[in-house]
């Protein structure tokens, strides 16, 4: 390694707040409220989704914002609330999202179904982050807020969690699998509700409201018809199925357009036996592309983005190529990678800035961050503008 690029680097200072699913029914409301918060410097947005006609119902939008990424759109409007906010969008799933990027003092999961809010609690576990989960049941007319902060011995999300939860988070139905979660069907006013609320326990975690006791733990619930708030505590489980251990990070000075895989695997030098791998935190790659047509296929290797998957036209016999499952690893070594492919740039494999990398060489591993400007959406002047 030359230059320094080893060497580790503070993370960037201020108050930070990221929510996942931030333009749905619950998301749309509480950016706003997010956005009227001065103390807040910098939010991240992350979303896949675009907005649809019937979206006008539940969520806080208007018509121009029909057609356009959930993230885009909200980004648009936190500007014209507070010109000074710094907003960083990530329009796909939140699994594809570079964990580095997700580093914040509060995230908020406004998620509408059981696997992404799993995968949203292991990031914070990861990082060491506190935190609030939301919910609503639109029928029922029921919401609920909870606070989860496992520093200290405290609870994660998947602490109140079953067997029974566990096993809904691999159901896929049939009509839904192409479709996503069903609609939540629920007013925007229920929406308007748990964003609210949600805000003001953000409000007690980043110190600007002073209240007596802890909100680390609790689980508020209404239904909503009745106007009674349960309170539920929730403590750490022996048994839950969460890696509560924040990972040991190291950030680099080099990006993903600085550093080679050849470098990425010599971190993890100096160890005895072995041979070094690389992976990326909760991340595949695919290291072939085969034909849907002849069934024969070609050496490819890149991270695997299921919202974009590689595809490519067969050299045999003119076919689309695409990565099925057989095509994933979970981890490079040098064997997958020729001479070219070892000294170009990560970049070229589909890794970005705030990617969190694991090398693994014996019995050594170590993590670390990629660093470099990730698709910051800059402040705008008070006057108006492009970003």
């Amino acid at each position: 390694m030359n230059g320094g690029r080893g060497r580790r680097e503070n993370f960037d200072p201020g108050a930070t707040v990221v929510i996942a699913g931030s333009g749905g029914l619950i998301g749309s409301h509480l950016v706003d409220d997010l956005a009227r918060m001065r103390e807040i410097v910098r939010l991240v947005l992350v979303d896949g989704d675009a907005y649809e006609s019937h979206n006008i119902e539940g969520q806080l939008i208007d018509w121009s914002m029909i057609c356009r990424p959930k993230v885009e759109a909200q980004a648009e409007r936190i500007r014209r609330i507070n010109p000074t906010v710094a907003v960083e969008t990530w329009a796909m799933p939140l699994a594809e999202v570079p964990l580095g990027r997700l580093r914040a003092d509060v995230i908020v999961s406004c998620l509408d179904s059981r696997r992404p809010r799993l995968e949203l609690n292991r990031r914070a576990l990861a990082l060491g982050i506190r935190l609030v989960d939301t919910g609503v049941d639109g029928p029922g007319r029921q919401w609920q807020v909870g606070v989860f902060d496992p520093r200290d011995g405290g609870p994660c999300l998947a602490c109140g969690w079953d067997d029974r939860d566990h096993a809904l988070v691999e159901q896929v139905s049939s009509c839904s699998a192409d479709r996503g979660p069903a609609p939540t069907n629920a007013p925007a006013a229920l929406g308007a509700m748990v964003g609210g609320y949600a805000a003001l326990r953000i409000r007690r975690l980043l110190g600007l409201d002073v209240a007596e006791g802890r909100v680390a733990g609790l689980q508020h619930r209404m239904m909503a018809a009745d106007g009674v708030l349960r309170t539920v505590r929730h403590v750490r489980a022996a048994g839950c199925r969460a890696d509560h251990a924040p990972l040991s990070i190291e950030r680099l000075e080099a990006g993903p357009t600085e550093l080679t895989p050849a470098e990425a695997l010599a971190l993890g030098g100096g160890a005895v036996g072995g041979v070094p791998v690389l992976q990326v935190f909760d991340r595949s790659f695919h290291v072939r592309l085969g034909c849907i047509d002849c069934g024969r296929g070609e050496p490819a290797v890149g991270l695997y983005a299921e919202h974009a998957p590689p595809t490519g036209v067969c050299p045999h016999c003119g076919g689309m190529t695409f990565a099925s499952g057989a095509d994933l690893r979970e981890e490079l070594h040098a064997g997958l990678l020729d001479e070219t492919a070892l000294a170009r740039p990560l970049a070229d494999l589909g890794l970005r800035p705030g990617e969190v990398i694991r090398v693994v060489h014996g019995d050594r591993e170590r993590w670390y961050e990629l660093s470099g400007e990730a698709a910051v959406r800059r402040p705008l002047a008070a006057t108006g503008g492009v970003a």
